[in-house]
């Protein structure tokens, strides 16, 4: 079992890791900060999501779960906000993780064994993410 954890530039993301780390769990990160210790990724371009993504499964088969923590929100009332503040939203919210999901789904299903999590959607407090991945 490996976790792959999209995202890792979030306080979330950041918990999610320490709490792995700490339990001895295996994980690979990314990120879309090219200075980054993580693979480089970014949601936003749905171009090149499939390729790196190919690429970290290519160099860690034994990935079985994916937490998807990017997330961002257009903060203020609904009629205030512009559309493009929304194409940005639903950009990294929705067709982001649509765009992870489908890449990595072939993946998942040769393999018959996966799991994903998607916690900014959820936007649930969890003492110990331990307890989802058993």
């Amino acid at each position: 079992m490996k976790v792959l954890v999209i995202g890792a530039d979030s306080a979330l993301s950041a918990a999610i890791i320490n709490d792995l780390g700490q339990s001895g769990t295996p994980y690979v990160a990314t990120s879309r900060r090219k200075e980054s210790v993580h693979y480089v990724l970014d949601v936003s371009d749905f171009e090149s999501i499939s390729v790196q993504l190919k690429k970290i499964v290519s160099e860690h088969p034994d990935i079985t779960h994916l937490i998807y923590t990017p997330a961002i929100s257009a903060d203020g009332i609904t009629h205030r906000v512009n559309v493009n503040k929304w194409q940005e939203v639903f950009g990294v919210n929705l067709f982001g993780a649509t765009a992870v999901v489908n890449a990595l789904l072939p993946h998942f299903m040769k393999n018959k064994q996966h799991f994903m999590f998607f916690p900014n959607i959820f936007r649930l407090n969890f003492p110990k993410l331990g307890v989802l991945l058993k």
